[in-house]
């Protein structure tokens, strides 16, 4: 028997088909679907600037919205040392914060008289504390006759302690450098989005008293 008639049992030359490696044929539903993630995937990426766009303008919006009384403290400031009288003009209601001032101060005595002939005291001239040289005096936390300092700092001066922070009303309040226990605290009230105004001054408890001139 010759080598070429020798064969093994069981084996054939010739290989069964369903023997042969499984060949995946892609069906359109599958192209469709890999064409789907393909698209899917390149807007998402495409939509990543977009995102982190707006997350960042939302940040930035919101810090601005936050910190608009205390940029409007540190205008106001500004606008005094610098005897700025327009600036001041758009960001202090000089009404209000002239009657919060009334309200503190109280003027000379007048001549001893009969308390039921005793005329009304008129109203306190707080005008000397609004000027800018009064206004600027009072925001470094100093009496309203003292000199302001030099600007210095990134707020123009001391830096001022928030008393109240809401949605419409802020207050800060500012301490004498000398004299730590005195305090001016300023009320600043929302005119607009990011507009704030300052409508009152309460000063220190010794200088609730303080006398000023009439006219």
């Amino acid at each position: 028997m010759s080598d070429d008639d020798l064969t093994l049992s069981g084996y054939s030359s010739r290989r069964d088909p369903s023997s042969r490696p499984f060949s995946r044929r892609e069906t359109p539903e599958h192209r469709h679907a890999r064409r789907q993630g393909v698209l899917r995937s390149r807007r998402a990426r495409r939509a990543r600037p977009f995102t982190t766009l707006v997350v960042v303008g939302l940040l930035g919006f919101g810090a601005a919205f936050a910190l608009a009384p205390l940029f409007a403290f540190r205008a106001v400031r500004s606008a005094a040392q610098f005897e700025d009288v327009q600036a001041l003009g758009q960001s202090v209601d000089y009404d209000a914060v002239r009657q919060s001032l009334q309200s503190q101060a109280r003027p000379p005595p007048v001549a001893a008289q009969p308390p039921e002939e005793e005329p009304a005291a008129p109203p306190a001239d707080v005008d000397a504390l609004l000027i800018p040289a009064g206004l600027a005096a009072l925001m470094s936390g100093l009496p309203p006759d003292a000199e302001a300092p030099a600007p210095a700092g990134p707020f123009g001066g001391p830096v001022p302690r928030v008393r109240y922070w809401g949605f419409e009303r802020a207050r800060f309040g500012v301490v004498n450098p000398e004299r730590r226990s005195r305090e001016t605290v300023f009320t600043f009230q929302r005119q607009g989005l990011f507009a704030w105004k300052l409508v009152g001054v309460r000063l220190p408890e010794p200088l609730a008293a303080v006398r000023v001139e009439t006219q």
